[in-house]
């Protein structure tokens, strides 16, 4: 590499470093007069398919993101037979470098840095890219406080042509989160489970988990018990603490489940931070448990049993902002405009002073291509916080989809259009007969109301108890309902089928038989007098016994059973009908 003094359009100026599979350079782009970063590819690895994919792959992986606080892609190719990703440079250190020379950072410095890297991953999340090696050396910091994330060599995308087996590991154990040290799937939730690790060493200067090999790390975090950060440094408020344990937990389900909701704490947490608690918002332990099912199923896209649930928190809560804006956010993704903006201006009417709650209503009105009122929202954001990250890049968004507007409202950042909303809105629109000289003409129906949908389930649950379930995926209770209400069915029916008397003669059905296995089977019955047995039941008192007990139970479930659903949402838990 010596011997090159361009790559591409760029002129070299000097060596960076480098590492196993290439050299990054300084470099000069004399057409826009700025400095870049050059990543190259060593010459022993260009000769390898799999490497020289794998660098296509990250340069493609760049060319999808674009944000303020990821470092900004220019150009890529080869050059002469080295393979080059030219990208912006930044006058900063690596975190990891401000972590040993200062130590740990002060909690403000901390949370700052972490919700702008928080919202640069979200982003990356929303193109559906899992950065799968978030560390500190991966963050550049400068002084005058510009993040930037850099390094998705080893992301994972959902179109990815190169695909990563169970059981391989990749990125830094250190950092990595229990499932991905034990080559297990990783998700978003990976991810999160690195930005906590990140945060508790900026707060302490130590890493969550001790260990010097792979096997010593995924060891302790099976075990658990993480030291919590404020026996490193008392300066941690309690309720940053909940923040990081959680982001910390071993289980995935018992993480943050996205960014979005991570960043919703952090902006919480900087408005009051010796007051925030992220781990409860009621003291009533039924409605604790509600709320953090609408939480799950909204995140989860099941946006009907989220906004029952959802509901009936706010029946119990009528003075919480958090309620009224998870109601709008729920509203606004199924995009019913009046019910969202109501919720939403009931949340900034209790809180009025909470900026983050009017970013989330400027984001509900994006989603729902209300331009004009979402950037005067925005900007007021943007009064009250200048340095608001979330709400510049809005004010951005919004001026693009003036030019050119998303594709269908509720399908914004942040509120993500599922398969069966797009099927849902695809089927409000019929073709009307053709008129002659016009063209086809159109016929919007009204799209189905969430009371509508509500009775909707309820009622195909009334008809099927293991609707409920398998319609939220879960197929092995839906099965077991179902079996039970055949059972239940088949002895309240069976008996009454057959009036006023029933008689059974399994030696005359065998006669009906030509096959000699089951004639023999039903002469065995007979001789064992089972059809004595059923005839004395079905002509005694215990007919009527099995009859009454049989509808008793029929409509309990009639009666339990699909609201004990609908209140149990997508999660699995509870026990339904009892």
């Amino acid at each position: 590499m010596e011997e090159l003094t361009t790559i591409g359009n760029f002129l070299v100026l000097q060596e960076l470093g480098h590492g196993g599979m290439g050299a990054v350079f300084i470099g000069y782009e004399a057409t826009h007069r700025r400095l870049v970063v050059i990543k190259t590819l060593f010459e022993q690895w260009a000769k390898e398919e799999n490497m020289v994919k794998r660098f296509v792959r990250e340069a493609a992986v760049y060319q999808k993101l674009n944000h303020p606080n990821i470092v900004r892609f220019i150009d890529s190719g080869c050059d002469s037979g080295t393979h080059f990703i030219a990208m912006e440079y930044i006058k900063s250190r690596a975190l990891d470098e401000v972590l040993k020379s200062g130590g740990r950072l002060p909690v403000n410095t901390a949370v700052k840095i972490m919700g702008h890297l928080t919202d640069a991953v979200s982003h990356a999340h929303e193109k559906n890219i899992i950065h799968r090696d978030l560390k500190p050396q991966n963050v550049m910091y400068s002084e005058d406080g510009v993040v930037k994330l850099l390094d998705f060599g080893i992301a994972h995308t959902e179109d990815d042509l190169i695909k990563t087996q169970e059981g391989s590991i990749l990125g830094t154990f250190y950092y990595a989160a229990p499932e991905q040290n034990q080559g297990k799937k990783v998700d978003e939730r990976s991810d999160l489970y690195s930005l906590g690790a990140i945060l508790y060493e900026m707060l302490t200067g130590k890493r969550p988990i001790s260990g010097s090999s792979l096997l010593e790390v995924t060891r302790a975090q099976i075990m658990g018990g993480i030291i919590a950060p404020s026996v490193f440094n008392p300066e941690v408020p309690k309720g940053l603490e909940k923040i990081i344990l959680k982001l910390l937990e071993k289980d995935p389900n018992n993480r943050y489940q996205t960014a979005r909701e991570l960043i919703f704490d952090l902006q919480k947490f900087r408005e009051d931070p010796k007051g925030f608690d992220p781990t409860r918002m009621f003291d009533d332990e039924e409605t604790e448990t509600k709320w953090e099912k609408a939480k799950e199923a909204y995140n989860k896209k099941n946006y009907d049993f989220a906004l029952d649930l959802a509901k009936g928190v706010a029946q119990a809560k009528t003075d919480s902002p958090e309620v009224f804006v998870l109601l709008g956010k729920i509203y606004a993704a199924k995009n019913f405009k009046k019910p969202a903006l109501d919720a939403f201006k009931k949340a900034l009417a209790t809180d009025p002073e909470s900026t983050q709650n009017l970013l989330d209503y400027g984001i509900a009105l994006y989603s729902l291509r209300e331009w004009d009122e979402a950037e005067a929202t925005i900007k007021k954001v943007l009064e009250l916080e200048p340095e608001n990250m979330y709400a510049s890049r809005y004010v951005k968004l919004i001026a693009d989809a003036r030019i050119r507007p998303p594709p269908a409202a509720g399908a914004g950042p942040g509120f993500a259009s599922s398969p069966t909303q797009r099927q849902d809105k695809a089927s409000e629109v019929r073709a009307a007969p053709q008129t002659p000289g016009k063209g086809p003409a159109v016929t919007l129906s009204a799209p189905e109301s969430p009371e509508q949908a509500a009775a909707r389930v309820k009622r195909l649950t009334r008809l099927w108890w293991g609707y409920g379930y398998w319609k939220t995926g879960q197929r092995g209770k839906g099965v077991v309902w179902s079996l039970i209400e055949a059972l239940i069915l088949a002895s309240l029916l069976f008996p009454l089928a057959y009036w006023p008397t029933f008689h059974v003669d399994f030696a005359a059905t065998a006669q009906g038989f030509k096959d000699a296995e089951l004639k023999a089977t039903f002469q065995r019955w007979h001789d064992q007098k089972l059809d004595v047995h059923a005839n004395d039941f079905l002509n005694s008192p215990l007919r009527w016994v099995t009859v009454s007990l049989s509808l008793i139970l029929f409509l309990l479930g009639e009666a339990k059973l699909p609201l004990r659903v609908r209140e149990q949402g997508p999660d699995g838990r509870g026990s339904p009908g009892g």
